[in-house]
């Protein structure tokens, strides 16, 4: 029994705190650098000891197919540039070559495979690159580093560590009364709560004035009715 419940709760802790594969797409500037649109590079990353030889990154469409070349390596990252070792300035490239077309901006799906074509990862950034990177200034798309299985919009870090991801504060919704509309006013009439929703101009309380009054006034009178019929008795 015990030992069961020990499974259970490392399957849990498993599937609440997801971990890299052995080598996963890291970064993409599929919109090259500010020096060249042409300056395109990709990285990948491991957390564990790699060996890259017989490898390929594709795109879906087949427009571009890297054959990777790495004799084992422990490094987390792994730059592959498109143009020259110049693409990235100051970080030395483990590969450079062609990538046929380059990477379309309108959008890809890059897929990389072992050495057994078997797909050890794959990014969606068809329709445009909907999942990070911008062109206007040159941001890649990343991998947060604090949730790998998001996707960002960050400035570059060619091997080095990927941005952070934060959530947007959510914006408070103006009231009603801010935005221009009829502001919602409430009056107690008896035990029922009654909302107006389409009160124009200032609201009129002698309505609900006189109905108290009313009803303040029918106890009293009530009252000296049961006393006086006490006392007469």
């Amino acid at each position: 029994m015990k030992s069961g419940r020990l499974l259970f709760i490392v399957l849990l802790l498993s599937a609440a705190f997801p971990v890299f594969a052995k080598v996963v797409i890291n970064e993409v500037a599929w919109m090259g650098t500010q020096t060249s649109a042409a300056d395109e590079w990709i990285e990948l990353y491991s957390d564990h000891e790699w060996n890259l030889a017989g490898w390929t990154l594709i795109t879906a469409d087949g427009g571009t197919k890297i054959n990777l070349k790495s004799s084992s390596s422990t490094a987390n990252y792994y730059l592959i540039e498109r143009t020259d070792d110049s693409a990235v300035p100051d970080v030395k490239a483990d590969l450079v070559l062609p990538f046929g077309k380059g990477l379309s901006n309108d959008g890809e799906i890059l897929i990389l495979k072992d050495a057994g074509g078997n797909i050890v990862d794959q990014v969606d950034g068809s329709n445009g690159w909907p999942i990070g990177g911008e062109v206007a200034n040159k941001n890649t798309l990343q991998r947060a580093k604090n949730d790998p299985l998001r996707w960002i919009t960050a400035v570059a870090t060619p091997k080095a560590e990927n941005a952070v991801w934060v959530a947007r504060p959510i914006e408070p919704k103006p009231s009603p009364s801010a935005a221009g509309s009829p502001e919602k006013k409430s009056y107690t009439r008896a035990v029922n709560m009654v909302t107006d929703e389409n009160v124009q101009g200032e609201q009129n309380n002698s309505e609900y004035l006189w109905l108290l009054g009313g009803i303040l006034g029918g106890a009293v009178l009530g009252l000296v009715f049961i006393m006086a019929k006490r006392l007469s008795g």
